[in-house]
């Protein structure tokens, strides 16, 4: 086999090393080696189109190279630096051992959850690699990589945008990390794009949460889980600081902590609902508030909304590339845990509370994120007002 090297009109020919097929296995579109239904029971076609993916991202880090150092490429130089071992250094990093030195380098500074979503990341990473015979290493993290990613995860996947979304943000910031510490020599990955549609907000009306908070469960392990889910919807803490307050958290007309997810100190002030829980369980052997696993709890949260009559159809629309999926379902399909943050913000700015406040509790960063909430009360006053005035 034989690869040409094409620069400034000229062509290098040169035979590559350790790679040999037919021409019935060669796809000419691809050029890669394909199995053309014969055994390969010692990956050798998958050596092969890895030997040539590592050749591709090599020649294209020499390109870069000499156009960073205003070097005039030459047949000479494309076929020394082909065979310099400090060009071939850079792939001495093994990717996937990468990411364990990355988690662990962050473990200190980073939420648990925030570790758990970035395994997962990677973990798709894996099975993307496994799946299209596609080895991942730091010279191909390039527009070709992106566009093969992509295609995997919306046709084969078939994962939403914003999941997408999630593992180029998240692969971006791993490979920043290592391009600081010279695992990679490049930075063509700065050119991947990967945008968030905006999605519902599914959270409760103030009909819905004061129904949800006087409702008399015969169930103690659904009462236990409705008050955990009021607690976060009139204080607006996530479930992994509702799940890990302490009653020295409690400190007079306040809640004061350390919020996992930002490591930052917050001071929220307690409201009668969130005090007349903390009251329910005071003294108690669920003081401050009972203990429910995430998914355990995320399970029974819809057995309660259900049992309240929150069943409202609510219709979501989902994206995938360039399909589009729209389903009804019951509001109580769709709570969850996270809904209450989302309640604790709508509710508040419906009721009045200013802007500045609520972003302040909630610790909003982005302004778009919280921009969304902010046009989600002003459209359900609107929807409110329409639905008095259109009676007359």
């Amino acid at each position: 086999m034989y690869m040409y090297i094409t620069y400034e009109g000229k062509r290098i020919r040169k035979p590559v090393a350790n790679v040999h097929t037919s021409e019935k296995y060669w796809d000419d579109e691809k050029a890669r080696v394909i199995r053309g239904g014969r055994p390969d029971h010692l990956d050798e076609i998958k050596s092969f189109n890895n030997r040539l993916e590592f050749i591709r991202a090599q020649v294209k880090l020499i390109d870069q190279e000499a156009f960073e150092r205003r070097i005039k490429l030459t047949e000479k130089y494309i076929v020394e630096r082909l065979n310099d071992e400090s060009l071939v250094k850079s792939d001495q990093y093994d990717f996937f051992k990468a990411t364990e030195t990355y988690l662990g380098s962050i473990k200190s500074v980073k939420a648990g959850r925030t570790i758990t979503g970035k395994k997962t990341v990677f973990n798709f990473l894996k099975e993307f690699e496994s799946n299209c015979s596609y080895q991942l290493t730091f010279p191909q993290m390039n527009l070709e990589f992106f566009e093969a990613l992509r295609k995997y995860a919306f046709e084969k996947r078939k994962i939403g945008d914003n999941y997408f979304a999630k593992i180029i943000a998240v692969l971006k910031t791993f490979l920043n990390w290592a391009y600081e510490r010279d695992y990679i020599k490049h930075q063509e990955f700065k050119k991947f794009k990967a945008s968030e549609r905006e999605t519902e907000i599914i959270s409760l009306t103030l009909e819905e949460f004061l129904a949800l908070y006087n409702h008399t469960f015969k169930s103690s392990r659904l009462d236990r889980v409705r008050d955990v889910f009021v607690f976060g919807c009139s204080s607006g803490l996530r479930f992994s600081d509702l799940a890990s307050l302490q009653t020295s958290n409690i400190q007079g007309d306040f809640i004061v902590k350390n919020i996992q997810k930002t490591k930052e100190n917050s001071m929220i002030p307690l409201n009668k609902y969130s005090s007349g829980v903390l009251a329910k369980y005071k003294d108690s052997i669920h003081e401050p508030l009972p203990k429910v696993s995430a998914q355990k709890f995320n399970v029974y949260l819809k057995e309660c909304c259900k049992e309240t009559g929150i069943d409202a159809v609510v219709t979501i629309t989902k994206f995938s590339g360039g399909s589009r999926k729209t389903s009804s379902h019951p509001k109580y399909e769709l709570i969850a845990s996270h809904a209450a943050r989302k309640t604790f913000a709508t509710l508040s700015l419906l009721m009045g509370v200013p802007e500045r406040v609520v972003r302040n509790i909630t610790g909003h960063k982005k302004e778009e994120d919280f921009k969304r909430y902010v046009n989600f009360s002003k459209e359900y006053q609107k929807k409110q007002m329409d639905e008095v005035w259109d009676k007359f």
